[in-house]
């Protein structure tokens, strides 16, 4: 009897979770149809002043050690963030959070400190990704060199390293955001699809 209880714990706790996501409604996404001549100039200084946002999508990671692939939820607010990777069964995987002091990792149950998320993702998994440029990547606006298309929107970018290629970019509540981009470099390709923007302003 106790072995169940200790299964059904997860389990209720994972769709507990579930129900409280599901009572806040996704912003409906539109297709981008017509833009004017300065559309991705204005839409870019409009995304630079978000300060809260909350992503749902899912990422695939492809390096010399193997593949995984895994839900994530990306919640900020001011300049914390929380990163949120899920397993597709719906128990996760492992949490960061971060702000400008501080980074917290937590897998399993075990805590992890560093004095930032990169360098901490490095630390614990082996792997140099560009976390603490995750928001700009995520919004479409990557700082650093960047190339553009004749409207002026985001085709790709190196940061850190890597490269960003971003492949579609669709209308939600007015915020033109990536659907679908990759990052990568030499031995780790890391594919990124948005599916739901439950907050962004």
């Amino acid at each position: 009897m106790k072995s169940i209880k200790k299964l059904m714990l997860p389990l209720t706790v994972s769709a507990f979770a579930l129900l409280l996501a599901a009572c806040q409604s996704p912003i409906e996404q539109k297709e981008i149809s017509f833009v004017s001549d300065n559309y991705w100039t204005l839409m870019q200084d409009k995304l630079k002043t978000i300060k809260n946002l909350n992503l749902k999508g899912r990422i695939g990671i492809q390096n010399p050690q193997g593949r995984m692939s895994a839900n994530y939820i990306y919640n900020l607010k001011n300049d914390a963030y929380t990163l949120e990777l899920i397993s597709s069964l719906g128990s996760q995987i492992g949490k960061l959070t971060a702000d400008k002091n501080e980074a917290k990792l937590i897998i399993n149950g075990k805590v992890y400190t560093s004095n930032d998320g990169e360098s901490l993702i490095k630390e614990i998994y082996g792997l140099s990704l560009p976390v603490n440029d995750l928001k700009d990547i995520m919004l479409g606006i990557p700082q650093g060199m960047a190339l553009k298309d004749s409207s002026g929107k985001y085709q790709s970018a190196v940061i850190a390293g890597f490269l960003v290629e971003y492949q579609k970019f669709a209308d939600f509540n007015n915020y033109a955001l990536p659907t679908d981009y990759q990052i990568s470099n030499e031995d780790t390709l890391l594919k990124v699809r948005l599916n739901e923007v439950l907050t962004i302003n």
